[in-house]
């Protein structure tokens, strides 16, 4: 049922500054009414006081105009929430001093927007992907395309939760793992709570459920998977591009982006022998990257010293896309044996193990090659591997022969 009001402007001669009065809105409902200020002001000749509106003033009578289409755009809006309506709660709701209700896809939308100025473009990207499972979720269980923010409570999480569990990745068609499910309830929780600051909800159901984290599973390459990956014979140049680039990260920790937009202004030499990778991370915590050069990492950048994409754009590697960097290194996977889908990511990993705590480098200055602003996070590397075992019997066996 259409809700009926009347809304008329008027002036009040007791807020005449320079020449101008202020003109102010009513809003009447059932006989109650409420008045707001419209910031608007105007001569009193210009003001016809038994029609109630300007006359000679084009402008001030469009931009009442517009008034009257927000007003009514609120009401529309209040009926659709089934938010109680009266004078005093259509003249809250459009002057601010109360919200009206939002839906949750709606609202992550505006995030969305927001991420694309401000993030990089995997970071929004995961925020469309919860927009979907959202959406997706709401229609199965509630047969809307929208659900009212206000009305997201713990039940609805909990809900949320078991639909996440019962769906399928697209990608490998398989149940979700508990550390992407953990994922996307972080990224709905850092939503509610944006909406929380905005006054749009009262409380965010995430400070009741807490988010189970799985037990993260780390792979990476052995040595000889490396030596394998190194030797294989590839059939294009541009195959090989896509190779050179995950062996650099293998030894030097670089993220996809990172490898992908690395330049030689990052790149440190001394005596004419390049050093170390020196940047400043953006993507995550915003720290310094202080990374000695391997030797192998080492071979790679000279490799491209004359390649066009060094001498057009000084990059340090041939730039390729992402898609086509999954496509080879699919091919690569497979023509090794590796026994699991590999990643860029998985070079990070290998970098991580193998490169570095298989060869007893500290923890704590893994951290640091690695980037990470917090120990906790390089925590998940330390898992000990049998080969670490065996070279710390080692060490140990002759440090105690010794002794003997």
């Amino acid at each position: 049922m259409q809700t009926k009001y009347t809304l008329k402007f008027y002036t009040n001669k007791y807020t005449e500054k320079q020449g101008k009065c202020t003109i102010y809105g009513r809003i009447i409902h059932k006989q109650k009414k409420n008045e707001f200020a419209t910031q608007l002001t105007i001569k009193p000749s210009e003001w016809n006081k038994e029609f109630m509106q300007p006359v000679n003033n084009p402008f001030i009578k469009r931009e009442l105009a517009q008034i009257e289409n927000k007003i009514q755009e609120t009401v529309n809006r209040l009926e659709y929430e089934q938010i109680h309506i009266d004078s005093k709660s259509i003249k809250d709701y459009y002057t601010g001093k109360d919200k009206v209700d939002m839906g949750i896809s709606e609202y992550l939308d505006r995030i969305i927007e927001l991420k694309k100025k401000t993030t990089t473009s995997s970071n929004h990207n995961k925020y469309m992907v919860l927009k979907v499972n959202i959406g997706a979720f709401i229609w199965q269980k509630h047969k809307v395309k929208d659900f009212n923010m206000k009305k997201i409570n713990l039940k609805f999480i909990t809900d949320f939760d078991a639909y996440l569990k019962s769906i399928k990745s697209k990608q490998f068609n398989k149940p979700l793992e508990q550390d992407t499910i953990a994922g996307k309830h972080s990224y709905f929780r850092y939503v509610l709570r944006q909406a929380l600051n905005e006054d749009y909800i009262r409380k965010t159901p995430y400070d009741i459920f807490k988010i189970k984290k799985g037990v993260p599973k780390i792979k990476r390459l052995t040595a000889s998977e490396i030596v394998k990956i190194e030797e294989l014979q590839l059939k294009t140049k541009k195959e090989e591009n896509v190779r050179d680039i995950f062996l650099f990260s293998v030894f030097t920790g670089l993220r996809f982006t990172q490898s992908k937009t690395l330049t030689m202004e990052s790149i440190t030499t001394e005596n004419g022998e390049y050093k170390r990778i020196f940047i400043y991370e953006q993507m995550k915590n915003k720290t310094l990257l202080d990374i000695p050069l391997l030797k192998k990492a080492k071979s790679l950048i000279e490799k491209y010293d004359q390649s066009d994409a060094r001498i057009l754009s000084n990059f340090v590697l041939p730039p390729v896309s992402n898609s086509y960097f999954n496509k080879v290194i699919k091919k690569i996977t497979k023509s090794c044996n590796i026994p699991f889908k590999m990643t860029h990511h998985v070079a990070r990993h290998t970098y991580a193990t193998t490169i570095l705590m298989e060869n007893d480098v500290g923890i704590y200055e893994v951290k640091d090659w690695l980037g990470h602003s917090s120990i906790n996070s390089t925590k998940i590397y330390a898992k000990i591997t049998p080969l670490k075992m065996d070279n710390t019997a080692s060490r140990l066996n002759s440090i105690f022969n010794s002794a003997a």
